[in-house]
C-alpha cells in the first residue's frame, strides 16, 4: 500500500497525507510488517527535536533549538543549523519573513553570557539585520540590543559570510533568544513566475560564550512504537531506523514490525497511518507479509517477442502458437487511443501494467503463430489535420506567389464599386468582432480592439498602419520568444505562460487582424461582366489584380482599399490575401 505523494518540493502538497485502506482476507493469517518512511518538515522544532536526538548526545552544553519559522520544507535549515558549530549550515527563517523573526537555544543549566560570535549570511541573495535584540528567559534574565551596521555586500561569492563579535552585560538564564527587529531587504525576481521575492535572513553560526555547541546524533533511531500504524483501530508496533543524514535529506527510510507478528482474522480490515505533522514521520509504504501456506505453481517461461515499427506509431509481432492463456506486454505509456489486433481480431481496450506500460489478453488456444498489430489510433486524426493544414498552406502560397496567365480570359473594368469607408456601413458587426475577439483572449484587450475599430472608421487608408501594428505585435512576440530561449526556460508546451507578454502580443495581433478584416472588407454591388481579350498591365498584375484598372471606374478611395495594393511580403502579404479571398477577388 503506497501514499500518493509529490512534496518532495515545496510548495507541493501531498495528494494523500495518510494512507488509509480497505482490505479483505478470505481467511485467518499471520502477517510480519515493513516499509518505508520519510521524515515531516512540517512538524514542530520540539517534535523534531526529541525525534532526531538533537542535544541529547556528546558532550553539548546547548540542548535543544527552536525558531519563529524555519525555511518551509527544509530540514537542514532548522534552529538547529545556527548552534550546531558547522559555518555550512544555516539556519532561514523562511521567505517574506519580517521583523520579530527569532532563533532560540536552551542550555542544560543556567548559565551567564557576555559576548557571542553570530555569523551571518551576506552574499546578496539575503536580507542583511539592522537591529538585534538579544534576551535571557524572555527577559527576565537581562536583554540587551544593538544596530549592527550592516550592509548588503556586492561582488562576493555565494554564501559568503560576514561574523559580529558582539559584547554586552552579563546575562542569565536557560533560554536565550535572538531576535531580529530591523533589516535591509534584498528583492529577487523568480525565473519563472517572474514575481518578486524577498529572500531570508541566513544565520550560519552562533555562539552562547563558551558553552559547547549542540550535538546532533549520527544515527535516527526510532524504538518500537505504535502510534504510527494502526489496523481496526489497535496501533501495530514497529520500528524505524536510519542515518540522521538520510532522515534529515527526507530519503526514504526503512521501518518493519517488533514484537510478535501481526495476527489478522477473515473479513475485512482497516489499515491507517498517522498524520506526520503530529509524528514527525510519514508512513510512506507498508507491506504485510505472510508465508504462503500452499506451494505456489510453476510459472510458465517469459518469451521475449522480436517486434519491429512499421511506422512511427505502428508495432507488429509474431506471437507464437500456444495451448494456454498468454498475455503480451507492450513498453509503450498506458493510452486509451492504443489497439491491437492479432490476425485481425480486435483484442478490446488495453490493461494497465505496473502503472505505466500496458498489455492485452491473449486467447487461451493458438494453433499456430499469428500476427500482432499494436496501433496508435489517434494518430490518424493528427495525419489528416496535417495534411490539410498542408494543403491550406500550399493553397495560400500559390494564391499570394501565383500570377494569372496572360491567356484567359480577364473581367472587365465594370467591377463592383467599392463603398468609401465600407466600415461605417456595417459598424455594429464590426464592434460585435473587435468585442468576441478582444473577450476571447482577455478583458484588457477590449479597449486595444476598439481604439483600432475608431481609427478604421476615421480614414479607409489607415488599413496600411493597422497593417504594420499587427506586423510590429508579431516581431514584438518573437523578440520574447528569443528572451524566453535565453532565460533558459524548460521547452514544453506551457512555456509561454512564462512569459505572457509574448502570449499576450500574438493574440492580440490575431485579434486587431480579424478585426481589420471585417471592418475594411468592401461590399460587392452589381453584376460582373466578362470580357475577352483584355490583360491586365504589369503594375496590376504586381498588385495581385487579374482585371485592368480604368481610372474612369475606380475611386482614389477604391484604390487604397484594394486588398493586394500594398502587400511586399510576411505577415502584410498575407493579411492581404485573406482580405482578397473573402471579399472573392479572386
Amino acid at each position: 500500500m503506497t501514499r500518493a505523494r509529490v512534496a518532495t518540493t515545496p510548495p507541493r502538497l501531498d495528494p494523500e497525507l495518510t494512507i488509509d485502506r480497505m482490505f479483505e482476507l478470505p481467511a485467518g493469517r499471520s502477517f510480519s510488517i515493513r516499509g518505508t518512511a520519510s521524515i515531516q518538515p512540517a512538524a514542530s522544532d520540539a517534535t523534531l527535536n526529541r525525534l532526531l536526538r538533537i542535544g541529547v548526545v556528546g558532550e553539548g552544553q546547548i540542548v535543544s533549538s527552536t525558531s519563529s519559522s524555519r525555511l518551509v520544507g527544509s530540514l537542514t535549515n532548522g534552529p538547529w543549523a545556527a548552534f550546531d558549530g558547522n559555518d555550512a549550515t544555516s539556519w532561514m527563517p523562511g521567505f517574506q519573513t519580517g521583523p520579530n523573526t527569532w532563533v532560540e537555544a536552551t542550555t542544560k543549566t543556567p548559565t551567564t553570557i557576555s559576548h557571542t560570535d553570530i555569523t551571518f549570511v551576506n552574499d546578496g541573495l539575503h536580507m542583511v539585520p539592522t537591529r538585534l535584540l538579544l534576551t535571557a528567559d524572555g527577559g527576565s534574565g537581562g536583554s540587551y540590543s544593538l544596530d549592527t551596521n550592516m550592509k548588503v555586500a556586492s561582488g562576493v561569492e555565494r554564501g559568503a559570510t560576514q561574523t559580529l563579535r558582539i559584547s554586552f552585560p552579563p546575562l542569565t538564564g536557560r533560554k536565550f533568544r535572538l531576535s531580529v527587529e530591523g533589516f535591509i531587504a534584498v528583492t529577487v525576481k523568480d525565473r519563472i513566475s517572474g514575481t518578486q521575492n524577498h529572500p531570508p535572513i541566513a544565520i550560519s553560526e552562533m555562539t552562547l560564550g563558551q558553552l559547547k555547541p549542540l550535538v546532533i546524533a549520527t544515527q535516527f533511531e526510532s524504538k518500537c512504537r505504535s502510534d504510527l500504524i494502526s489496523i481496526d483501530g489497535i496501533g501495530v508496533p514497529v520500528s524505524v531506523s536510519s542515518s540522521t543524514a538520510d532522515a534529515m535529506a527526507q530519503r526514504q527510510i526503512a521501518f518493519s514490525s517488533c514484537g510478535e507478528k501481526l495476527s489478522l482474522s477473515a473479513g475485512t480490515h482497516h489499515l491507517r497511518s498517522a498524520f506526520g505533522v503530529g509524528t514527525g514521520i510519514n508512513i510512506d509504504n507498508i507491506a504485510l507479509a505472510s508465508p504462503s501456506t500452499q506451494i505456489a505453481p510453476a510459472v510458465a517461461p517469459i518469451l521475449n517477442l522480436k517486434s519491429h515499427w512499421t511506422s512511427r506509431w505502428t508495432i507488429e509481432a509474431q506471437v507464437p502458437k500456444s495451448s494456454a492463456g498468454q498475455f503480451v506486454a507492450v513498453g509503450q505509456s498506458f493510452g486509451p487511443g492504443w489497439t491491437a489486433r492479432l490476425d485481425g481480431l480486435d483484442l478490446g481496450a488495453p490493461l494497465l501494467i505496473d502503472g505505466a506500460s500496458m498489455g492485452w489478453r491473449l486467447p487461451a488456444k493458438m494453433s499456430g503463430a499469428e500476427r500482432l498489430v499494436v496501433t496508435w489510433t489517434p494518430q490518424g486524426t493528427v495525419n489528416i489535420a496535417l495534411l490539410a493544414s498542408l494543403l491550406g498552406l500550399l493553397l495560400c502560397l500559390g494564391l499570394s506567389l501565383g500570377r494569372a496567365s496572360k491567356s484567359q480570359i480577364w473581367l472587365s473594368d465594370s467591377r463592383p464599386t467599392v463603398l468609401r469607408n465600407p466600415g461605417m456601413r456595417r459598424p455594429f458587426i464590426t464592434l460585435g468582432v473587435a468585442i468576441a475577439v478582444a473577450l476571447c483572449v482577455s478583458w484588457w484587450y477590449l479597449p486595444v480592439s476598439l481604439l483600432a475599430v475608431l481609427y478604421l472608421f476615421r480614414s479607409p487608408s489607415s488599413f496600411k498602419n493597422v497593417a504594420r501594428a499587427i506586423a510590429l505585435f508579431i516581431v514584438v512576440a518573437g523578440g520574447c520568444t528569443i528572451a524566453a530561449n535565453q532565460m533558459h526556460l524548460v521547452r514544453s508546451i506551457e512555456w509561454p505562460n512564462h512569459v505572457p507578454l509574448a502570449n499576450g502580443m500574438t493574440w492580440i495581433a490575431l485579434a486587431l487582424w480579424l478585426v481589420l478584416i471585417v471592418a475594411t472588407a468592401p461590399k460587392l454591388e452589381g453584376a460582373i461582366v466578362i470580357n475577352e481579350g483584355q490583360n491586365p498591365t504589369d503594375t496590376e498584375r504586381r498588385r495581385g489584380l487579374n482585371v485592368p484598372i480604368s481610372a474612369q471606374s475606380l475611386t482614389t478611395d477604391e484604390r487604397d482599399l484594394l486588398p493586394l495594393v500594398v502587400a511586399p511580403s510576411g505577415a502584410l502579404r498575407t493579411l492581404a490575401l485573406l482580405r482578397a479571398i473573402l471579399v472573392k477577388r479572386r
